[in-house]
């Protein structure tokens, strides 16, 4: 039987890192912790886990949550792994986690986050010496799967550079798409949203504001992201140089997925995807 790790701090993230280094999304999702990048806490079982619903279910009772954030991975991914991101609660949960550990899949269950509350996603991608960084954001409603998996466009792209020795983060040209490509990629999202919550892309709003999620609004126009914001990520993303290539990674073969969740906009990376590693994205 393996041990259930419970990940709540850099330290812990360090102490398991080598249990699951043969799991790619879990491994790149404990290397933010390492590199004290501010992320979720959650709890890691295998098949293997004695009595993993307790751990699940002790996990969530400690901190007051009905609800999980589920995601999983496994040692050989493929294209057709199933999707995570999904907040689930009470025996939809268990079943779910059962399913994917017969699958051999390592599950990693984290702070019930809903992809429906972010209201900013981005992708941050630095060059070969972090020094310049191209940065694309979706807007309100959206979640940081839309650009990692290529759902939608950019609502935004930034370029920027971080400049030495005092670490200042300045942006050098932003491009916001037009309203006629905003428009496209809000019905892709309500389309997406709609086949999440299994309802007609005409009650998703309804739906939305029935979760008390309606950032998805409508009209829909993305308001752009606040300079202070992508500075502070930017700059949160360059400090993890050290140990991204020290832990995993080749200096600029890396793409930081977070978002900005709720509207006080709490910082939260999600993953640290290796382009290399198309099929290891979840």
């Amino acid at each position: 039987m393996t041990v259930a790790f419970r990940i709540d701090s850099p330290g812990a993230a360090r102490a398991s890192l080598n249990s699951y280094w043969e799991y790619p999304k879990v491994r790149r999702w404990l290397l933010l912790g390492t590199a004290e990048l501010p992320t979720c806490e959650g709890v890691v079982v295998t098949r293997g886990t004695d009595g993993w619903a307790s751990v699940l279910a002790t996990f969530m009772k400690s901190r007051g949550w009905t609800e999980l954030l589920v995601r999983s991975d496994s040692t050989h991914e493929t294209g057709a792994a199933p999707r995570g991101g999904s907040v689930l609660g009470g025996r939809e949960l268990m079943a779910t986690v059962e399913g994917l550990l017969r699958q051999d899949r390592a599950v990693f269950a984290l702070e019930p986050l809903s992809p429906y509350s972010d209201a900013y996603s981005l992708s941050l991608v630095p060059d070969a010496a972090w020094r310049r960084w191209v940065i694309e954001i979706v807007g309100p409603g959206f979640d940081a799967s839309d650009l990692k998996r290529g759902d939608v466009t950019p609502h935004e792209t930034i370029e920027a550079d971080v400049q030495l020795p005092a670490e200042a983060v300045v942006l050098r040209r932003r491009v916001v798409a037009d309203d006629r490509r905003q428009a496209r990629s809000w019905l892709l999202r309500v389309a997406k949203v709609a086949r999440q919550l299994k309802c007609p892309p005409a009650e998703v709003h309804r739906e939305l504001q029935a979760r008390g999620e309606p950032m998805l609004v409508q009209p829909w126009r993305y308001p752009p992201i606040r300079e202070a914001l992508v500075a502070s990520v930017v700059r949160a993303s360059y400090r993890a140089r050290g140990e991204v290539a020290a832990r995993l990674l080749e200096p600029g073969a890396v793409v930081f997925s977070m978002s900005f969740v709720g509207h006080q906009a709490r910082p939260v990376f999600w993953d640290i995807v290796v382009p290399s590693e198309k099929y290891r994205i979840g």
